[in-house]
Order: C-alpha cells, then sequence, then structure tokens
C-alpha cells in the first residue's frame, strides 16, 4: 500500500510520465563537511542518504540479473535482525522495525523509478555492475548498525517534540525528493512518541 500511494505521487510530481535523467529517481551522496568525526552533529540525515544512494547500484544489478525488485524473504530477515540489534542499544525494536520498513519502501521507489525509465528507454545490461551480494549488502549492513547507533544516539532527543532534530527532519520531508522524504517519515510521522514507553537509551542500565 505505501509503494502504491508513492507511486502514485511520484507520476504526479512527474506528469505522468517519469523523467528521462537519472538525477529524477536516484539519491546523490554529498558528505557534509565535518560531518564524520563531529560526535555532537546529527549524521542520520547522511546515513539516510547514503543508504538510499546505493540503490542505483542495486537497480542496475537486479536488470542485469533479470531479478524482482521485491524481496520479502530478504525484508523479514533484515526487520528481524533490526529488532534484535535495536533492544541491544536500548531502542524498541517495534519503532526501528517501523523505521526501517521506511528505508526499504523508499529504496524500492528509487529502483522502480530507476526500472520505469530504463524499460521506456530500452536500456541494454549495463557494462559494470557490482556484485549484490558481495560488494552492495556489506555496504548495507553497515550502513544498517550506524543508524541504529545513530537513531539510539539522539533517543532522548528525537523524542522531544519540536527539537532541533524534529524540526530538521519536518525541513527534509519538504525539501528533498519522494523516496527522501519517505525514509525520513518515521521521524516526524508521530510514532517516536507512541513508543515512549521504552526507556530512554541514556536511562538504561
Amino acid at each position: 500500500m505505501i509503494r502504491l500511494l508513492v507511486v502514485g505521487t511520484l507520476l504526479i510530481a512527474h506528469g505522468g510520465t517519469f523523467a528521462s535523467g537519472q538525477t529524477a529517481c536516484s539519491v546523490t551522496h554529498t558528505e557534509s563537511k565535518g560531518a564524520r568525526g563531529d560526535s555532537g552533529g546529527n549524521l542520520l540525515p547522511g546515513l539516510i542518504e547514503e543508504r538510499l544512494s546505493l540503490m542505483t547500484d542495486v537497480a542496475r544489478t537486479k536488470w542485469n540479473n533479470g531479478s524482482a525488485i521485491e524481496d520479502p524473504v530478504r525484508e523479514q530477515q533484515l526487520l528481524a535482525d533490526v529488532g534484535g540489534k535495536a533492544q541491544a542499544l536500548g531502542l524498541s525494536a517495534d519503532w526501528a522495525q517501523h523505521f526501517f520498513r521506511l528505508q526499504i519502501e523508499a529504496a524500492k521507489e528509487i529502483q522502480y523509478c530507476l526500472f520505469a525509465q530504463w524499460t521506456a528507454a530500452g536500456q541494454k545490461p549495463f557494462q559494470e555492475v557490482q556484485d549484490l551480494r558481495t560488494a552492495i549488502r556489506p555496504q548495507l549492513d553497515r550502513l544498517t548498525v550506524q543508524l541504529l547507533q545513530e537513531l539510539a544516539r539522539q533517543w532522548p532527543q528525537l523524542n522531544s517534540p519540536g527539537s532541533p532534530e524534529q524540526n530538521a527532519f519536518r525541513s527534509a520531508q519538504s525539501t528533498n525528493g519522494i523516496a527522501t522524504r519517505l525514509a525520513v517519515l518515521p521521524l516526524s510521522d508521530g510514532s517516536l512518541q507512541a513508543y515512549r514507553h521504552v526507556p530512554a537509551v541514556g536511562s538504561r542500565q
């Protein structure tokens, strides 16, 4: 249902057709100056963007292999793994899974958009693609851990309505592409407050 809703939004945004340029679908990761190594900075937007930026390579590999975009088994494995890692960090497993469900949907939106472009253009197999299992998934697994760690670090602030973090994500929703807005939605859709009964990270023993 989420994917269908966003596909409709994409079609409306592009006048019923997909633009011919790849930039209409893909997300380019541009690391902010000073973001890394700054323990007081907010790394979440950059990590979300970095994850989405890998989806062009994922789509190219699937295109060459004739693989389906949807991979329910892999998705369930990821969500189960996220739940366990989140609990170990003091995060709500349910909310962390909600967050990553939206990351998955955002990632698929990019892939569906690219597939639509390539189909319309009669795209041949790409000359060079990365291996999904040995090259791309290790990067995604690394980002899963980093995202969970950053969510755990910011959990108290993210649970404070009107905090700078909350305002930043609302701004991201209004200025970035469809996939990015979908990816940051769990950080400002009110779902955080629904899980406030879970002890904040800073209070765990």
